[in-house]
């Protein structure tokens, strides 16, 4: 078990990076493109760049300058922090001295229906409105097979929560 500990903080610390990095870059993305700050340029016909923030040197490059094209890209940039702040609640669950937790069983709630409910709905709407070469199917696929194994994972826990409680209360 100390092994598990020891990378889930490892994964908690990494996984909150993470997703600090990509809701920073969604909220300067769309600050850049709607405000038209400083770093944000049009170098040729109906594409944009957005530069590091007191540079000039591209950060994001976009081969459509259209609000379909931008809104895909924050929208996929933001999901994935998210996402990222998610799995980290999930690596501090099992970071926990007692496991079997409401608290960790409500952030593993939380990654399941992330994963398999409101992927498939962002997803199906980026397939929809896509102006890039991504596997949307397949990325939709890795996700709903994340989901299920956080939905299996809610279950075990529900059970090991109910079976702590029930000890605890001959104790």
């Amino acid at each position: 078990m100390k092994l598990v500990r020891i990378i889930s903080v490892i994964g908690f610390y990494v996984t909150r990076l993470a997703a600090f990095a990509y809701l920073i870059t969604a909220l300067y993305v769309l600050l850049s493109v709607l405000l038209k700050l400083p770093g944000y340029e049009m170098p040729e016909h109906n594409k944009f760049s957005i530069n590091y923030p007191f540079s000039n040197k591209h950060f994001l490059n976009g081969s459509e300058n259209t609000a379909a094209y931008i809104f895909e890209m924050v929208a996929l940039i933001f999901f994935y922090g998210v996402f990222f702040l998610l799995l980290g609640n999930v690596f501090k669950t099992f970071e926990q001295k007692k496991l079997f937790t409401s608290q960790g069983v409500s952030h593993l709630k939380r990654f399941y229906i992330l994963n398999l409910f409101i992927c498939p709905v962002l997803f199906v709407i980026l397939m929809i409105l896509s102006h890039e070469d991504i596997s949307y199917p397949i990325l939709l696929i890795a996700h709903i097979v994340i989901g299920i194994f956080s939905l299996f994972l809610v279950a075990i826990f529900n059970q090991g929560l109910k079976l702590q409680n029930d000890q605890d209360l001959y104790i």
